[in-house]
């Protein structure tokens, strides 16, 4: 057991955010159940909030989010078998998969 994730360094940004880990989780557990219920393997979207307003004193007050859909497609398709198999997941597939899933929430 262990965390897929590095620790983060003293006054460095971490490698991946709370919302890419559940992403991440989200995916997992989604790719599990159909396969449980031997559904087929199909590409997964998840839709997030995101909050890209300003943080300076003229940030507008309310909800600034818009929805985002963040898209698991092909490159998971490789490491489906490993994530969704009965036990714990391989760690380094786990890796793998939140360093892909912060690119595109990054680009988002």
């Amino acid at each position: 057991t262990g965390c897929a994730c590095p620790p983060r360094a003293p006054g460095r940004r971490s490698p991946y955010t709370v919302n890419d880990q559940l992403l991440v989780a989200t995916w997992i557990m989604c790719a599990r159940w159909n396969r449980m219920h031997e559904q087929p393997v199909r590409p997964v979207r998840i839709t997030m909030p995101v909050d890209d307003r300003p943080r300076t004193a003229e940030m507008p007050i309310g909800n600034g989010t818009r929805l985002v859909e963040v898209t698991f497609g092909p490159e998971e398709r490789e490491a489906h078998e490993t994530l969704t198999a009965s036990g714990a997941p391989d760690h380094r597939a786990i890796a793998r998969m939140l360093r892909a899933t912060s690119a595109r929430t990054r680009a988002l």
